[in-house]
């Protein structure tokens, strides 16, 4: 198994270490830390890409709010009753452009587990990748010191991308 990793990968890795311990210490007071992690899987033999994304439920809650005009209550999350609002929401605010061409998804649904919400994406035919480029401005409009993280796995490579409201957009190239 090749693992490929550089100074970069190693530096995002400490920050997720860290991030993550964060995040345990915090999980049962109102959260000081405006996070969100993607865990996004080429699968070969579907030609898709899935994605989950975790978010604080009430941040996301706030996000909606402030973008729609009206108050979302997500969790409990009985029957997925606000999926054309979050399917709106991240069109507009999570993007990848699959071998430079905008890739689109299927919001498969979201869930609730404790303070966080997962939301999950599809991407179809997607059957060879070069370059992956991603936008990733979710929470943005509601926190300054907001940042995004997305590991990308793809056969036996993973790597792990960083946007913020200063760098919204990363990308990655494959042989």
């Amino acid at each position: 198994m090749n693992l490929y990793i550089d100074k970069q990968n190693i530096g995002i890795m400490k920050f997720v270490g860290v991030f993550s311990l964060l995040i345990l210490l915090f999980s049962f007071n109102p959260h000081p830390l405006h996070l969100t992690v993607a865990e996004a899987h080429w699968k070969k033999e579907s030609k898709s890409i899935e994605v989950a994304v975790k978010l604080f439920y009430d941040d996301f809650e706030n996000a909606l709010k402030q973008t729609q005009q009206q108050v979302f209550y997500l969790c409990p999350d009985s029957a997925n009753e606000h999926i054309d609002f979050i399917d709106i929401y991240f069109r507009k605010e999570f993007q990848l452009t699959i071998n430079e061409k905008i890739a689109d998804f299927e919001l498969i649904g979201y869930e609730c587990e404790d303070e966080l919400v997962f939301v999950y994406l599809e991407y179809t035919n997607i059957s060879k990748i070069k370059s992956v480029k991603i936008r990733n401005t979710l929470l943005f409009e509601s926190f300054l010191d907001q940042t995004n993280l997305v590991h990308f796995h793809m056969n036996d490579l993973s790597k792990t991308l960083l946007t913020q409201p200063k760098s919204p957009s990363t990308s990655i190239e494959y042989p």
